[in-house]
């Protein structure tokens, strides 16, 4: 058993490097879409196309089942909530503070929200490692907002940690739905469907004539797909903690990306930061991957 899981494991890091790759270059497309879109219209279109290629493949698969509305009406609404504070807000925030920064704020707010609702609806314990992270975390926000003084963009570095904490808050919400991973999935994307469509409509949020724009959606879209089958087809294969490590870089690809395409060059506090929320983010999944390597010999 133990020889099995070793030889799984290249090809799970391999996989979940792939899935950090293409979660790291949503900031691209967004930036190469540019606000020709408005930030919830882009959502909603971008999450129908997810939807219409996810379902009938899942229904082909007889992966989905009747879905208790009743039941789990407490969990559909938190998973409202939360679809609609992701994307929006982090399309604003890439577009106005970077790819590198918006990646970075993302992750914080999502490592950090991961340890409230995993305490507040998993009564996962609050460890003294999940504490250094924390603090670790914050003092790293701290450090990235410290030189921002204009008001525009720190209300920019706010919507990119808003919706990390969404994006913690959807992923808990996820674990509690007794469905399949495809449906729950579904669900996800059409949660957002359902949510910002009205605001869309209600802002008169642009869209933009058939053009180029429509061609960076739409990669945009594949890399979402393409991010999230990596990410589940790489925890199958290796531990959740080396796969926490090596989703780490995420930030770091996020980082490279804003450098190279679009010239973004954070000055040192800044960096400081961001390595300091890399460093507290791995604090909890290397003692996991620790343990369990223990376990294993």
């Amino acid at each position: 058993m133990k020889q099995k899981l070793r030889s799984k494991a290249p090809l799970g890091a391999t996989l979940i490097i792939l899935s950090s790759l293409f979660y790291g270059s949503y900031g691209v497309w967004t930036k190469l879409m540019g606000d020709n879109f408005g930030s919830f219209s882009q959502v909603a279109i971008r999450s129908l196309l997810i939807v219409a290629i996810l379902f009938p493949i899942a229904a082909a698969k007889r992966q989905l089942k009747p879905i208790q509305w009743r039941r789990d009406r407490k969990w559909f609404l938190l998973l409202l909530i939360a679809c609609t504070l992701i994307g929006a807000p982090l399309y604003y925030a890439t577009l106005i503070v970077g790819v590198g920064l918006s990646s970075t704020l993302f992750y914080a707010g999502f490592m950090l929200s991961m340890f409230l609702f995993g305490w507040v609806f998993n009564q996962e314990p609050y460890t003294k490692d999940k504490l250094i992270s924390t603090l670790l975390g914050l003092l790293g926000i701290y450090l990235i907002f410290s030189p921002t003084h204009e008001q525009f963009s720190i209300l920019a570095l706010f919507a990119g940690l808003l919706s990390g904490v969404a994006a913690g808050l959807d992923l808990v919400v996820s674990q509690k739905l007794p469905y399949s991973p495809s449906q729950t999935t579904i669900l996800t994307w059409s949660a957002s469907v359902v949510t910002c469509i009205p605001i869309a409509l209600f802002l008169k949020d642009k869209v933009p004539p058939i053009g180029t724009s429509w061609l960076y959606l739409i990669l945009f879209s594949a890399s979402a797909l393409a991010a999230s089958w990596f990410s589940i087809s790489g925890v199958k294969k290796i531990s959740a903690g080396a796969a926490g490590m090596l989703g780490l870089l995420e930030i770091v690809f996020g980082v490279i990306f804003g450098m190279i395409f679009f010239s973004e060059r954070p000055g040192f506090v800044i960096m400081m930061g961001i390595s300091i929320i890399i460093i507290a983010a791995a604090i909890p999944y290397m003692k996991e991957y620790r343990q369990k390597n223990h376990l294993q010999t």
